[in-house]
Formats: structure tokens, sequence, C-alpha cells
């Protein structure tokens, strides 16, 4: 007879989050997509929640966040083969972008 073929079908579950923790100034920086979160950890609400914002630059997901605390900066890479550069405490929505080249 005919038998049928049973086929599973794998979907990849992403738990990897790319972040970095500014433990002086009491900041996280998250990659969230294709943003740049940024978590007060010392400016909460009323009840315990952490303030947060979300800086624009990248076109595809973060990959990686790393924080200079001399320069008073942190960088992004992400998928899009782009390097942005965050300058703290200036108030900027973009990063300064330098795109990355395989080669």
């Amino acid at each position: 007879g005919g038998g049928q073929q049973l086929q599973h079908h794998h979907s990849r579950l992403r738990l990897r989050t790319e972040m970095c923790l500014d433990d002086d100034a009491g900041v996280l920086y998250v990659g969230r997509g294709s943003d740049l979160a940024v978590v007060d950890l010392w400016d909460t609400d009323g009840e315990g929640m952490a303030s947060a914002s979300r800086l624009k630059g990248h076109y595809e997901d973060v990959r990686c966040v790393v924080l200079n605390r001399a320069r008073r900066e942190v960088y992004t890479g992400g998928e899009d083969g782009v390097v942005l550069r965050w300058r703290l405490g200036v108030g900027s929505e973009r990063g300064e972008d330098s795109t990355c080249r395989d080669g």
C-alpha cells in the first residue's frame, strides 16, 4: 500500500540576546532586533520597572554590543555588515556607521 511519509519541520528558536552592562552607571545595553535598547536600571517607576529607550541605526539584527568606558562609547555590530558607534550621554538617535567588509 501507499505508505505516508512523515516529515519533521524544525523551527529554530532564537534565545541569544546580545547585551553589555555598564555596572558603574547602572545601564544595560541590549540588542533587540535592529535596535539598541538602553535600560537605566537605577531609574525605575513606582512598580520597580526600569526605564528604557530604543536607539535606531541598524537595518538588520544587532549581533554584538561592546562598551568602551574610557571613551564613553558603545559599539554595535549587525547582520547588515555595519558597525555603529554610539556616544554615551550625547543624546544621539542614530549611531555613526562604518561598513564592515569581508576580505
